[in-house]
């Protein structure tokens, strides 16, 4: 049995002001994605967070654009001030 993409979850939120906040950014996509990545777990073996890199990295990024993982960070509770809070 194929698990339901991550992306599915979160292709009808509406968008927000963190999304917003977060699309606008001055982060990568890709710095963006890993992010999201760290934020299903930290654990490099958690399931959600091999699924959703093998979803990302699929050919055409499996339809994670940039607006897609901004909707998804929002939804996990992730603003950009967390972001760089974590690069910093």
């Amino acid at each position: 049995m194929t698990a339901t993409p991550l992306i599915h979850q979160y292709w009808d939120r509406e968008d927000d002001e963190i999304f917003q906040e977060l699309f606008d950014g001055p982060w990568r996509t890709p710095t963006l994605a890993y992010e999201l990545a760290a934020t299903f777990s930290p654990n490099a073996s958690n399931p959600k967070r091999l699924q959703f890199l093998a979803e990302y990295e699929s050919d055409g990024w499996g339809g994670w654009v940039r607006g897609n993982i901004c909707r998804a960070l929002a939804a996990e509770g992730v603003t950009l001030h967390v972001i760089n809070r974590r690069k910093s």
